[in-house]
Order: structure tokens, then C-alpha cells, then sequence
């Protein structure tokens, strides 16, 4: 149980909610009509842009670098990069578009010189130095570079929403050709809301960027991080775009927001038949985790594309620019508890991530190096998402598992779950639990249908796209995709895009309706009286049954009392289901006395 006010507040979102969704009515059809994903990778594409990307270097001192200045932005808006070359050179920033384009995986989309638009992209300007970097703050880690703006885009109307990439490229100097990159998200325009909305986890590419010497996994561990600085990793080349390629090769309508976009307005994921949780998304705000529970028990579906989703709570500071995520509860100095920067499981009123993604991730379940493969079971085999697709109970889906996974939590409060994929193994450390990953759906009571992947890898399987910089064991760029597994993902977002809300109105209050009937109905001193529960789930699964007739107490679905006196007796049966939702039945019972045919006996 929350605290009080707390689990109010969380009500009426979810009521606010409903209401949004109901508003909107239909949607326009499923994949393949002429929406703005279909039209953006009708254009011809190119791939010139993966050896500008692909040669991105790394170094401790490269000789060009940046970040830009937000983490998406609206089209009609402007956002800045902050450039760095330590060298006399001169250069340019391309602007480029990820998608599937035929194949190309990208279009470029115009290049900026300072302030002006180079759409022939033959221009470029003079370098220029940025003051060296200050050193991680001793206390928190955190390293904002401070850089000044060099370069300045507005943002076309026209443009369609998506991953993009800022790519600094040196065109004079010793190291002419060297580039690095920035990406950003570009949101829909307000109120254009497509079936599918993407959350990018730009949360998680900070808490992984070692840039400038700390992140939250370095030693010292920062507990502050900036965006204000380039990224020296490429996270988003791992899960997420070979995503990106399998929703736009498929003509979905969809569009992209980032973390901080949810945490600023989570009502955005109301506005869309299915939302998609993309790759590493392991850090999440208490803004975020409420809308997407908010957007579950309104009846909007659910796809959890990759593992170890919504794990640690963060919070933001520096209008967005600064993540706070110290992992320790007691060295938190935050008041509100519910703002602690530690696990959601362990917050003091608990919000365990298997409550909403249906599996969740432990420290068994994780790989440091390779491979593993998922097997479909018996229930997945039987699945209307994969009829046609020609898995059968015991197929191999090989090397999608890792190097975080997922898996069932005993006692967790989930509706029931069908498990599709399964995957067990040999344990992670010499003497312990075995490694385990399942690929799991449920259904809400609300409608809403919820898939969770269970594995970082599993979008390997959807594309043939793998980061070429990276070798085995970090990612088994030898792994085939795998069309049957593809089949099945193409009925189950087809599915999800179909709304499953049962009926019109509020959301559907997710507990169940306990009741009981006597025998006989009206019981007297002495008689063997049975109560029998007839109570209902909206999951149709209730878990427990807690009595308490008179002043004694019971379990189970059926219990029988006698009694030596007459009188008013009051009765209450607890109905707990599945989930662990709970509600209580109150009725005062009359046991008459015994007739004289019972005293005589």
C-alpha cells in the first residue's frame, strides 16, 4: 500500500487518462498507408553516412568532437551543437536521417555551416577551439563541458519525426575525412500523433557516457551526469536501430520522443495506439514510470523491446541538462522519498518493474560476454501472435538472449502471463542461480495488451543490421535475423494496434468483486452452515480468499461454520487475485434459533 495521497494521485491520472484516450477516437489503419514514415523512406537514401559514423573515433583527444543541445526537438524549433577542433582545420555538420530508406538506413537530410543551411553540402567554416574541459566535480562527478554554440538549426516543418545525427566532418587538416556525431530525436509536431510512439532511452546513453572521466559506473561513480557534453559510446547502434529499421522497412506510423520528452508531459503516451520502449531503457523518472502505468490502465498497449526496463529512478536538474542517480537510498539528500534515487523496487512504497513489464531483471540474469538462445514454448507456439509464422513448441531462436535479460518473478503483481520465449542456462558466477530469460504478454484488465522482449538482443532478430564497430563478445554480429520470429512480431504490433478496451468510459478499477452465497440461505443454531465465494477477477484468476465470520477466521473458497447461538453475525471475505489487487465484501448474516424438531434431537 502506498501512502496516503499517493495512490489518489495516481488515480486520477489514470481517470485523466481514459478520458484523453477516449477523446481521441479511431485511429487511421494499420501499417502500409501513405503516412509520413511511408512517404519519408519512399525518398532515395544513402549510406554514405555509415562510414562517416562508422569511423568515429573514440580518443581521448579527438580531433573533433560535440554535442548538441538538447535531446529532441519539435519541428519549427532550434537546436544548437557545441563543436569542438583542437586543431586549424576547417569543417561541416551534416545532418542526417536513420531510417530504412531501401535499405540505405539513412537520408541526408541538409548540412549547416554556423547559422546557414548548406542543402548542397559543399560549404564549410573555420575550426574552432572550445576551453578545455574542467575535471568531474569531487563530490558528484558530474562534468558539464561548457562548450559555447557553433552551429545553429531550425528545424523544417517538413521534417519527419525520428532519430537523427549531428556528424561533425573535418574537410581540411591533417586529420581531414575524421568525423564524430551527436544524435537527437525530432518529436511530431504537437497534435500530429501517430499509432506508435517510440521512447528513446536517453537517459541510459548518459549513465553509460564515460566522457570526460566519469558515469554512473565508473570508479569513482559519479552520482551527476551532463548532457552537456559529447557521448563517447554508441549505444543507439546496438538495440535500438535495428529497431528503427524494422518499424520503418514495415511502413508503421510512428514517431519518437525521449525520456525527458515522457518525464516533461507523460499524457504523450496517451495519444497513441501502442507504445514502444526501445533497447537499454534501465533509467526511468517517477514521471515516466506513472505515465506508462497511467497509459497501461487507460488501455493503451505496451511493448517492452529490450530487458532491465524502468530499473533505477533518477530525477532531472538544470531544466534537463543534469541526471541525478546516486543508487544508494541513505546517501540521497532528496526529502520525498518517492524521489530517492534508487531501485523502484525498493522504494518505501515499493513499484517493482514486473508490476507493469510483467518480468523483470536480476543479477543472474545478465551475460558478460556472448550469446544464448531463446526456445518458443508450448504456450508461445499456441499463440495467435505466431500463427503462420512456422515456430513450433521447441524451435531455437539462436542468439537473440543477452547480455541483460528478464525473467518471471515469483509473487509479483502481474496479471497472468503467457510465456512466448524461454531461456535457461548455466548460472553467471560458480555457484549460483541459473541464467534465465522469458519473453513474456499479458492482458490488462483495461484492455491493454503488454509484450515484453526479455532480452537486449531481441531486435537483432528483426534486421540484419549490426554495428560493424563492434567485434564478439560484445555483440555476435554473426547472428542471423530470423523471418519466422519477425512474422511474429508483424502480428503482434498489428495486434496492438487494434484498441482492446472493453467498453467505453472510466478505466476498469483492477480488482476483483468477492461475494459469497449461504447454504441454507437462512441458517439456524446448530446447523452446518456453508459459505461459498463467488467471487470475480476482471483477470479471471483469483489467488486468495481471506474470511472472517464472527470473530474467527478462515481461508479458501469454501468454509463451514456452525453456530451455538443466535443472532447477527457480521461476515467479510477479502478477494485477493493474481495481480494482488484486492477488495472487500461486508454482510451481516441472521442465524435464527433452532426449531423445536432441532432441540428435541
Amino acid at each position: 500500500m502506498r501512502a496516503a495521497g499517493v495512490e489518489d494521485r495516481r488515480w486520477v491520472s489514470v481517470a485523466v487518462a481514459s478520458l484523453v484516450v477516449l477523446a481521441l477516437g479511431p485511429m487511421a489503419g494499420i501499417a502500409g498507408a501513405a503516412n509520413p514514415i511511408v512517404q519519408e523512406n519512399n525518398l532515395p537514401g544513402d549510406s554514405t553516412w555509415q562510414e562517416a559514423v562508422n569511423a568515429d573515433s573514440y580518443e581521448t583527444n579527438p580531433p573533433i568532437s560535440g554535442y548538441a543541445s538538447a535531446t529532441s526537438v519539435r519541428p519549427g524549433s532550434r537546436i544548437a551543437f557545441h563543436v569542438d577542433v583542437p586543431a586549424p582545420a576547417h569543417y561541416r555538420v551534416e545532418i542526417v536521417r536513420l531510417g530504412w530508406y531501401g535499405g540505405a538506413g539513412g537520408r541526408l537530410m541538409t548540412c549547416i555551416d554556423g547559422s546557414k543551411v548548406d542543402p548542397s553540402c559543399i560549404d564549410d567554416r573555420a575550426s574552432v577551439t572550445q576551453p578545455t574541459a574542467p575535471r568531474p566535480d569531487r563530490f558528484t562527478g558530474e562534468l558539464d563541458a561548457g562548450w559555447r554554440t557553433t552551429d545553429e538549426l531550425r528545424v523544417p516543418a517538413s521534417w519527419v519525426s525520428g532519430y537523427y545525427v549531428a556528424i561533425f566532418h573535418l574537410t581540411t587538416g591533417n586529420d581531414s575525412g575524421q568525423t564524430n556525431f551527436a544524435p537527437f530525436i525530432v518529436q511530431a509536431p504537437v497534435g500530429d500523433d501517430a499509432q506508435i510512439l517510440v521512447q528513446v532511452p536517453t537517459n541510459t546513453w548518459q549513465a553509460y557516457n564515460p566522457w570526460g572521466g566519469e558515469d554512473l559506473y565508473t570508479s569513482p561513480q559519479a552520482i551527476k551526469v551532463s548532457f552537456n557534453r559529447p557521448y563517447a559510446h554508441r549505444l543507439l547502434f546496438k538495440w535500438e536501430y535495428p529497431l528503427v529499421r524494422f518499424l520503418e522497412r514495415h511502413g508503421y506510423d510512428v514517431s519518437y520522443a525521449t525520456d525527458d520528452d515522457v518525464d516533461r508531459d507523460p499524457s504523450i503516451l496517451l495519444h497513441h495506439r501502442l507504445d514502444i520502449v526501445a533497447g537499454h531503457s534501465e533509467y526511468w523518472t517517477m514521471a515516466m514510470r506513472d505515465g506508462w502505468d497511467a497509459a497501461r490502465d487507460s488501455g493503451v498497449n505496451l511493448a517492452f523491446m529490450g530487458a532491465n526496463t524502468g530499473y533505477w529512478q533518477v530525477r532531472y536538474q538544470d531544466h534537463y541538462r543534469t541526471m541525478v542517480g546516486y543508487k544508494q537510498q541513505l546517501s540521497d539528500p532528496v526529502s520525498n522519498p518517492e524521489l530517492r534515487t534508487i531501485m523502484f523496487r525498493s522504494l518505501l512504497y515499493p513499484m517493482p518493474e514486473c508490476e507493469l513489464v510483467g518480468g523483470a531483471f536480476k543479477l543472474s540474469t545478465w551475460l558478460s560476454s556472448g550469446s544464448r538462445n531463446y526456445t518458443v514454448t508450448a504456450a508461445g507456439a499456441a499463440d495467435p501472435w505466431f500463427a503462420g509464422s512456422g515456430l513450433k513448441a521447441g524451435t531455437v531462436i539462436p542468439g537473440i538472449v543477452g547480455y541483460e535479460m528478464d525473467t518471471l518473478v515469483p509473487g509479483c503483481h502481474v496479471p497472468p502471463l503467457t510465456t512466448l520465449l524461454h531461456f535457461s542456462g548455466g548460472p553467471v558466477q560458480i555457484g549460483g542461480p541459473p541464467a534465465v530469460a522469458d519473453a513474456t504478454r499479458y492482458r490488462a484488465c483495461s484492455g491493454a495488451e503488454v509484450f515484453n522482449a526479455g532480452s537486449l538482443q531481441f531486435s537483432l532478430a528483426l534486421d540484419s543490421w549490426r554495428d560493424p564497430t563492434l567485434e564478439p563478445p560484445n555483440i555476435p554480429v554473426a547472428i542471423p535475423p530470423n523471418p519466422q520470429l519477425e512474422h511474429v512480431m508483424t502480428s503482434a504490433i498489428n495486434d496492438m494496434l487494434v484498441s482492446h478496451v472493453p467498453h467505453p468510459g472510466p478505466p476498469m478499477i483492477c480488482v476483483p468483486s468477492p461475494r459469497f452465497e449461504l447454504s441454507p440461505a437462512a441458517p439456524r443454531v446448530g446447523q452446518r452452515i456453508r459459505f461459498r465465494s463467488t467471487a470475480t477477477d476482471p483477470y479471471g484468476f483469483i489467488g486468495g480468499l481471506r474470511w472472517r465470520i464472527g470473530s474467527r477466521r478462515a481461508r479458501g473458497a469454501v468454509v463451514v461454520r456452525t453456530f451455538s447461538r443466535p443472532g447477527h453475525y457480521p461476515v467479510t471475505l477479502k478477494a485477493i487475485d493474481t495481480s494482488g489487487a484486492s477488495a472487500v465484501f461486508e454482510r451481516v448474516i441472521t442465524v435464527r434459533p433452532a426449531t423445536r424438531h432441532q432441540v428435541s434431537r
